[in-house]
């Protein structure tokens, strides 16, 4: 009997530290697994709330340039029928007796003389407003693609907070999406534009099925 004790002990000691071996091991493996089920829950959560928050929106559509957006009821869209003949702005989107606009889509900028329309590429390293008050620039993804966004205060324009996002087009080309803050319509009435608005109109962004020149 005392022979046999030492192996019985022994045992015993192996058989828990096996037991708590593999306790460990299966914790270990389910943890990323938990982890990863909270992280697909919270990315599926926020464009639920932000699909919510546009279900009602109206759409607007240009299918000769092969976008659409949406944006709030109390918008109204104000196309420029000349593009790119004068300018590059495509569409603004303006409240009724509201003189400015609120937010535009634009195309990329083409020189008038050479007929060259400027890159992807050339619009982001060449943005003009670098010098501006709290100067931001990221990375952000928008109808798919990899977009540049631009933020700063204008220091020349009464300080409003504004917001470029560069969105690069499959033949090198670009769509560029401008927003400002708010802005005093008199002395008692201020209308209420907020980056969270923008970002839920950002969101809707959309390439039509066509390719996009």
């Amino acid at each position: 009997m005392k022979n046999k004790r030492p192996f019985q002990v022994i045992f015993v000691i192996c058989i828990a530290m096996l037991t708590g071996i593999v306790f460990l091991v299966d914790r270990q493996s389910n943890a990323p697994k938990q982890g990863a089920k909270r992280m697909q829950y919270a990315q599926a959560k926020l464009p639920q709330n932000i699909q919510d928050e546009t279900t009602n929106w109206n759409t607007y559509t240009n299918s000769e340039q092969g976008f659409e957006i949406k944006y709030p009821s109390e918008f109204r869209p104000d196309e420029n029928s000349d593009y790119p003949n004068s300018g590059d702005v495509i569409v603004a989107f303006r409240r009724p007796s509201y003189g400015d606009w609120t937010f535009s889509v634009a195309g990329a900028y083409r020189d008038s003389q050479s007929g060259i329309s400027q890159t992807f590429l050339e619009a982001v390293k060449n943005y003009p407003f670098r010098d501006e008050n709290n100067f931001q620039e990221k990375m952000i993804s928008v109808a798919g693609k990899s977009a540049q966004e631009f933020s700063f205060i204008d220091k020349h324009d009464r300080n409003i907070e504004k917001v470029s996002v560069y969105i690069p087009k499959n033949d090198g080309g670009y769509f560029y999406i401008d927003w400002k803050a708010s802005e005093d319509i008199s002395a008692d009435q201020k209308v209420q534009n907020t980056k969270e608005q923008f970002y839920a109109i950002l969101s809707t962004f959309k390439f039509l099925n066509r390719q996009p020149r």
